[in-house]
């Protein structure tokens, strides 16, 4: 079984919306046993934007009732008023510094220990500038040991090796990672801490004249190669528990 731990629906760039009966249609093609799924960070105007994702999330748990597990992208100001938005229904929450202004160290610790007091997993993306490192996101779960965190994307690569050999509680999401980064990730002996993903289907943005599902399938294919079965489903049935 195959489950992948990144996957989006709603608005993107350009006029692109990936809609639920796309996501349930390349469950269905891939044989993904299940997935989380959440907003895309690029939806703008929140308040409709998590309205209209609602919508989305209904009709996706329809569409693929025993595979669809939902998750939910807040920005930081939400996770104040954390009721508002129907924790219960979702099965982590996921923040995005780098669509945040001035998003302090002891605001991204309370995201975590939010979530943590949810019992679910905080998601939190990771790049290669230092406002949203792993480096920057690892020091700060020191504080929160009794939370589990997510590093998608695992930014930058080597960083993020580190932090998962010394956390018992930090995991990283394969999620637009290299095949080779992978790799790399087996060969420090970290690679149980990595959780299968994939950014699906923001392919069709960044490759417009390609076969997003081709590209899925081999993206899967290359990394259940490299990948143990922790981290193609084991971590993933561990972590994220459908409500």
């Amino acid at each position: 079984m195959i489950c992948d731990a990144h996957i989006h629906v709603g608005e993107f760039f350009g006029g692109l919306y990936f809609t639920p009966e796309e996501i349930a249609a390349w469950a269905r093609q891939n044989n993904i046993g299940k997935f989380l799924f959440f907003q895309t960070a690029r939806s703008g105007r929140y308040p409709s934007a998590y309205a209209r994702f609602l919508e989305d999330c209904a009709a996706l748990k329809s569409l693929a009732p025993k595979a669809a597990i939902p998750a939910l992208w807040l920005k930081i100001s939400a996770f104040k008023h954390i009721e508002k938005y129907r924790p219960r229904d979702f099965a982590a929450l996921k923040l995005h510094p780098q669509v945040e202004k001035n998003l302090t160290d002891t605001k991204i610790e309370f995201a975590i220990k939010t979530a943590a007091d949810l019992n679910m997993p905080l998601i939190v993306h990771t790049s290669f500038d230092e406002y949203c490192s792993c480096l920057r996101i690892g020091k700060i779960c020191e504080h929160a040991k009794h939370s589990a965190v997510i590093l998608a994307h695992g930014r930058p690569f080597a960083e993020c090796v580190k932090i998962l050999q010394n956390s018992e509680n930090i995991y990283a999401d394969t999620a637009y990672m290299p095949p080779e980064e992978a790799e790399k990730f087996a060969e420090s002996g970290v690679a149980g801490k990595l959780i299968f993903g994939s950014d699906f289907p923001i392919d069709r943005h960044f490759f417009p004249n390609e076969d997003a599902n081709l590209r899925y399938k081999n993206f899967m294919e290359r990394m259940r190669k490299i990948l143990p079965p922790a981290a193609m489903f084991e971590n993933f049935n561990k972590l994220f528990n459908p409500r």
